[in-house]
Parts: C-alpha cells; structure tokens; sequence
C-alpha cells in the first residue's frame, strides 16, 4: 500500500493479520512508562512498532498519542498526526471501519482550517483509497484517489513525488479490475515520477 515518505513508504509491501509479535520487545518497550510519555515520545514508539509489523502495539501508542494530543489542547498538529497513524495501523490489522473514522478525521480537521493542501489530507484522501480499494469498493476507491492527486499534482519540491502514490493506487485499481493494460500506463508513469525524483534513495528505488 502506498503510505507517507517519512514513516510509512510509498509502495511498501505487508502482509496484514500476519504480524510477527517475537522479538518485538525492544518496539513495545520504552524507558519511560506510556502514561508519563509525552506526545512526540508516543508516535516514536507506535512507529518503531509498526516498522517491525507489530500493528497491535503501534495501534496502542498511536491511541494514547491522540488522548495526549486531545489532552493538551493540540488540534492543528498532534491531532490529525495521531489520528493518520491511527488509520495506517487500522489499515494493516484490517480494522477498516475504524480507520475509515481515522482518517475522516483528519480530513475534517483540515477542512475546518481550510487547508485541504496540507500534505497529511491529501495523505489521508489516498489512504482512503486504499481501504476502499482493499474492500473492493472500487468505486469510492477511485474517489479518494483522484482526490488525492488532484491535490499532490499542485505539490513542489520534495513533496511533489507524492503524485507516485497516487498514481500506485489509480493503478493496483485497475489491476483489481483486471483494466492490465490500462494499469500499465498508469504504473509506469508513477515510476518515472519515482525515478526522477532526487528526494528518493536509490534504494528505496
């Protein structure tokens, strides 16, 4: 599935309901107690947890980040970044409703402020897609996803390569339609995007 360009990869491949719990101690374990960590302390530990696939864990975090962030007052920023890892965790374990209300979330935060054009919208549009698209529900699935390139497309600099990922998800829909051919073109094009952006490693290439 496609994900954000700092945590969560574009294009990254998982294997959901499969999360490989042992040897994860040293991602569900942190020196200071859940209760008594601050916000950005808790989103390290959920991320830490979801890049070792333990979703369950990272799902814990991100929830008690969103408590801390509603706690503190933090709507503009703490508030929508929980909630967007809320729903890439959700994703994963296949708890779509709940990330469907995850990222809605984050997309009404965005609304009221009348910033549409923040990168974590468009991400959540796209995400969207993706629950959609992983539901079957083809239809809702392209919504978002051409949502969400409608905003990436109007994106500079570093973040410009964001297109790639909608431009992935357009294309596993047509593959999931069994439109190949048109798949192709769409997948093809995300690829050069990919490959002429120096914000990408050449390993993650």
């Amino acid at each position: 599935i496609g994900g954000g360009t700092a945590l969560f990869m574009a294009g990254r491949s998982t294997d959901r309901g499969n999360s490989n719990n042992s040897g994860n101690n040293s991602s569900s374990t942190t020196a200071i107690p859940d209760k008594q960590a601050s916000f950005d302390d808790l989103i390290r530990g959920g991320r830490a947890a979801y890049d070792h696939a333990d979703y369950a864990e990272a799902l814990n975090k991100f929830e008690l980040a969103l408590a801390k962030a509603k706690e503190n007052g933090r709507y503009e920023r703490q508030y929508p970044e929980a909630q967007l890892c809320i729903g890439k965790a959700c994703l994963e374990l296949g708890q779509y409703d709940k990330a469907i209300t995850a990222y809605q979330a984050v997309i009404k935060t965005r609304e009221s402020s009348h910033n549409m054009n923040a990168t974590d919208a468009s991400e959540a549009l796209n995400d969207l897609g993706n629950v959609y698209l992983a539901r079957d529900n083809f239809k809702e699935a392209k919504i978002y996803f051409d949502k969400a390139l409608a905003i990436r497309k109007t994106y500079t600099g570093d973040d410009a390569v964001k297109v790639s990922e909608s431009l992935s998800g357009l294309g596993n829909l047509a593959l999931a339609k069994g439109e190949f051919q048109k798949a192709q073109g769409i997948l093809l094009q995300a690829m050069a995007i990919v490959d002429k952006s120096p914000s990408v490693d050449a390993i993650d290439k």
